[in-house]
């Protein structure tokens, strides 16, 4: 039984051994129960949505994709806000954020009212508040644009990667046609549950408590929670997780809960682009333990 263990959990069992010394029990004690106690879905209550199929998804993949979630008439409504409103489809976007491969326009509730018909919906709201907690909360409304970038520009977002390890979600909605060519979003389905999996890269981050910056444009990153593919071959073979590369028309919803991995995809062909609106919610009583302080020496 143990020998079976050790095999399917190697670092844990390699870890407990290298940490065998009274100055650095307490730490390891707080950092195995913080990880251990984030990673659960502890706080899911079916009574707070009537979508019990969709539920049911999420808390088995991590992911769940709703097609004409909105029509085309809506969508095309909320397009033609961002085009009138915004300069996000002028020719020089001078006032226009880049970030990470996207043309980003923020709190686009604001200027686009029509969009609120996505952020401000009681079946999303319903569905991630079962999920997580009623306690979750929208912390960022945007709209991006991706375009075809040159072939030497870095994006991290374009490997596989989580966000966090505290309750965090996106919801996403495609506001043209996404297809293998226009950037679909990716996710490893299944990785949304349990620990161990990502425990190695967990613990990187918390002995080195520090952020790493993009080199290009200087965002802060966290690079221990990025995988590389071998990584994710093996994690699948181990896991069990499955890829889902998730393309769909203009109106498509996907949720997602990004303690998972999952992953941007660019956008291959000049002509093609892919304009998305992003709900990024957390929970307000939660915050990311990487920053608790290095591992005692």
């Amino acid at each position: 039984m143990i020998s079976q263990l050790k095999y399917k959990y190697p670092y844990f069992f390699e870890d407990i051994q290298r940490n065998l010394n009274l100055k650095r029990i307490k730490e390891n004690i707080k950092f195995y129960y913080r990880a251990f106690q984030n990673s659960q879905l502890h706080k899911i209550n079916p009574q707070l949505t009537p979508h019990q199929d969709q539920l049911g998804q999420l808390i088995k993949d991590g992911v769940v994709v709703i097609e004409e979630f909105l029509s085309s008439t809506q969508v095309d409504k909320i397009v033609d806000e961002l085009k009138t409103k915004t300069e996000i489809y002028s020719k020089d976007k001078e006032n226009v954020k880049f970030f990470y491969s996207n043309y980003v326009v923020e709190k686009v509730d604001e200027v686009a009212p029509s969009s609120k018909l996505f952020f401000e919906s009681d079946y999303i709201n319903s569905l991630v508040k079962a999920y997580l907690s009623e306690e979750v909360r929208s912390v960022n409304k945007c709209a991006r644009l991706k375009f075809n970038i040159f072939e030497d520009h870095k994006d991290y977002t374009e490997e596989y990667h989580y966000d966090a390890d505290t309750p965090i979600f996106r919801a996403f909605l495609y506001l043209s046609d996404v297809g293998p060519d226009e950037g679909p979003f990716t996710y490893l389905a299944g990785s949304n549950r349990g620990f161990f999996w990502k425990l190695k890269k967990e613990k990187e981050e918390y002995v080195s408590n520090y952020p790493l910056k993009n080199p290009v444009f200087g965002e802060i990153v966290w690079d221990h929670r990025t995988y590389l593919l071998p990584e994710v071959h093996k994690l699948c073979i181990n896991w069990g997780f499955e890829q889902k590369v998730i393309t769909g028309k203009k109106g498509t919803l996907i949720l997602a809960d990004t303690r998972g991995l999952h992953k941007a995809s660019p956008v291959k062909k000049p002509n093609c682009h892919r304009l998305v609106l992003v709900n990024k919610l957390e929970v307000v009583d939660t915050a990311d333990y990487s920053n608790l302080g290095k591992l005692t020496k």
